[in-house]
């Protein structure tokens, strides 16, 4: 019985594996089907959104077509060339036309580029180039390029000439579209309602033109405006330089092909602010016109580098042959400048490099400028704090305050940067006053309303200007976008800070820093050096004569000691400070007498005393008869401008200062 039941259990347990195992089966067969059948529903719907977005891309290319586009047949008739897709079988021929392609996006395009070779392509469009199936330096057939079966032909006039490929009606009758560069004579002088009479316009129109024909417009819109950035550059420079008469000539052995301002390669010279003196491609000159003409650069044209006929190497070649030709200014000063044929006819996209080349030769001093910004400027802020501005760019539009500042920027030549200054202490220096006519001095300073309406990119001035009386915190300037700068020595550093020489010709290294001028900065600097060795050297070994500088405060006299500006120059000056060696605080007139010094310099200043009250505030003054100074007349007067933020008059303090101690010195 009990063996039955074993057998029993055993069989009703083999059932239940059976039907768990065919249940888990089916559980997984149901499972793959739903997970393929979501696979293929997933599938079918990304395929769906593919299929959507390509036709709506599809239904956007379609939108943008048909679109017509000017040009020109071999007979110079005009030309309305109708694309109703894109073109995706393209032949350029010649350099421009390829490149504009590649800088479009668009070498994928092209079939072959004939006419074309790979070492004057620019280096930024090597790797696009390399891709191009054919490259040919000739122009094929007209049978071979038929083979190639091209639905568009980009070239110049010349392409389509019999003995090249043939004229457009040719082509159109087999379904070619073609297109000439505008500048490759293909316009008549009438034409100027039809594609502009502008030679560089024409060249943003071959680029616009393409861009419509391959529906990249923003691309060839983007590439014109920085075309047109690069004119205003070089016009912002012609607007601050000297005019240069200017010749840009090919050499036809005995006269000269002249590129005038009937030619691109001319109009690109004078839009970007040169003086054509050869004015148009109609006159060949003469060497002997051209040494009338005597233009301060000459820029020759030449074929490329490895031209065997004229190359940059020989393209000056006739001022060597002809020795007359180096009287002319641009022989004397080296301003002969080799040009590539590329730069001046025809060039497409490379008219960004045309005009980066003119702009090079004709301001070389904005070349170094270019790459100078930005820089890193150490000044302080309104808390007396120490921080680092970065100047991305020379300021245009300038508020100047006080005297040492706006006599700095004259000396350095920056009086166009000056929107307007004020804070004149005394006359502008002698040799400044016919330039100072030319800037907008004001009575006062602005309220910073008004400033902030100007509109300035830079503030220099003291410390004081960026009280919450005056303008406001320097933090509040920087926020807006306009940068500032104190002089060291107008209380702008931390309380305790001891007043040098050598922080005002900082402030002039500083402000030449600002403006790229350093050279002239380091001249003005040199000039205070020279002056302060010339004492020194004099002085060496000899006893130092013990003064006191003083300004009368009624009750008591304020020392300028060896911890402000006034003492350290005076020690400059070859002098020994009698008062105030330790320091500036305030003296009395028994204090005075007691120190009995050698010399007495009495600070004056506009508004104050004058030079002849100061002096005979002691001299007149019967508490000071026991004196040295005033028995030995050394009660001199002393100009405030000279010792206190005096920037380019610090000079003018050592001299004041050596000229009483040591007149001998300057007999």
């Amino acid at each position: 019985m009990k063996k039955n039941l074993t057998k029993l259990f055993a069989i009703l347990l083999a059932v239940a594996l059976i039907t768990a195992c065919g249940q888990t089966t089916d559980t997984k067969a149901e499972a793959k089907k739903e997970s393929v059948e979501t696979k293929q529903s997933t599938e079918t719907t990304e395929t769906k959104e593919v299929e959507k977005e390509e036709a709506k891309e599809e239904e956007v290319t379609n939108q943008s077509y048909p679109v017509s586009i000017k040009t020109f047949d071999y007979e110079r008739n005009h030309v309305e060339m109708v694309f109703d897709k894109t073109p995706e079988k393209v032949i350029t021929v010649g350099t421009n036309s390829v490149e504009n392609m590649i800088a479009l996006g668009l070498e994928d395009k092209i079939i072959v580029a004939m006419g074309v070779k790979a070492e004057k392509i620019l280096p930024k469009y090597k790797d696009a180039f390399n891709k191009i199936p054919q490259v040919s330096k000739e122009i094929l057939s007209r049978e071979d390029t038929l083979m190639l079966q091209p639905d568009l032909v980009l070239g110049w006039y010349s392409t389509f000439a019999d003995k090249r490929l043939g004229d457009v009606p040719f082509w159109n009758e087999r379904d070619v579209k073609t297109y000439m560069a505008y500048n490759s004579a293909c316009a008549r002088e009438d034409d100027a309602d039809y594609v502009t009479a502008n030679y560089i316009e024409r060249e943003y129109l071959d680029i616009l033109n393409i861009g419509k024909m391959f529906n990249v417009q923003d691309k060839a819109e983007a590439i014109v405006n920085e075309m047109k950035a690069k004119v205003e550059k070089g016009k912002s420079y012609a607007k601050i330089s000297d005019p240069k008469k200017v010749v840009v000539i090919e050499d036809e052995g005995n006269v000269f092909r002249v590129y005038g301002e009937d030619t691109i390669g001319g109009q690109i010279a004078a839009e970007l602010g040169a003086n054509l003196v050869a004015k148009t491609r109609k006159e060949k000159k003469s060497a002997e016109e051209l040494i009338d003409l005597n233009p301060d650069i000459v820029f020759s044209v030449h074929f490329g580098a490895t031209s065997t006929s004229l190359n940059d190497k020989n393209c000056l070649d006739f001022f060597e042959n002809n020795p007359a030709l180096k009287n002319i200014e641009a022989y004397k000063t080296g301003a002969l400048v080799p040009t590539d044929l590329s730069l001046v006819y025809s060039p497409g996209v490379r008219l960004l490099e045309s005009y980066d080349f003119f702009i090079e030769k004709l301001y070389p001093e904005f070349k170094e400028q270019s790459s100078y910004y930005p820089i890193e400027l150490d000044t302080y802020n309104s808390l007396r704090e120490p921080i680092t501005l970065t100047i991305e760019k020379a300021p245009e539009k300038v508020y100047v305050a006080c005297q040492n500042n706006i006599e700095i920027m004259l000396r350095l030549g920056l009086e166009d940067k000056i929107a307007a200054c004020y804070g004149l202490d005394g006359e502008i220096a002698e040799d400044l006053k016919g330039v100072f006519e030319t800037v907008n001095y004001l009575e006062k300073g602005l309220p910073k309303e008004d400033v902030i309406a100007m509109e300035p990119d830079c503030i220099i001035g003291w410390s004081s200007l960026f009280s919450d009386k005056r303008l406001g915190s320097t933090d509040y300037w920087h926020e807006k976008g306009t940068n500032t700068y104190m002089a060291l020595n107008s209380a702008c550093r931390p309380r305790g800070t001891v007043q040098k020489v050598e922080d005002e010709m900082q402030d002039i290294l500083n402000i030449g820093k600002i403006f790229n001028v350093q050279d002239k900065a380091q001249q003005l600097v040199k000039e205070i050096e020279v002056e302060i060795e010339k004492v020194q050297k004099y002085t060496e070994g000899k006893e130092k004569v013990e003064i006191a500088v003083l300004e009368d405060e009624s009750d008591s006299y304020r020392v300028y000691g060896a911890n402000t500006l006034g003492g350290d120059v005076a020690v400059h000056a070859g002098a020994k400070l009698k008062v105030g060696s330790e320091g500036s605080s305030n003296i009395s007139a028994e204090d005075l007498v007691a120190a009995n010094p050698e010399a007495i310099f009495m600070v004056w200043y506009e508004g104050f005393l004058s030079p002849e009250e100061v002096v005979e505030s002691i001299t007149k003054n019967p508490a000071f008869a026991s004196l040295d100074a005033v028995k030995n007349d050394k009660v001199f007067p002393l100009n405030l401008t000279n010792i206190y933020c005096s920037g380019l008059r610090t000079k003018d303090g050592v001299w004041e200062f050596a000229k009483k101690l040591y007149p001998e010195l300057y007999q």
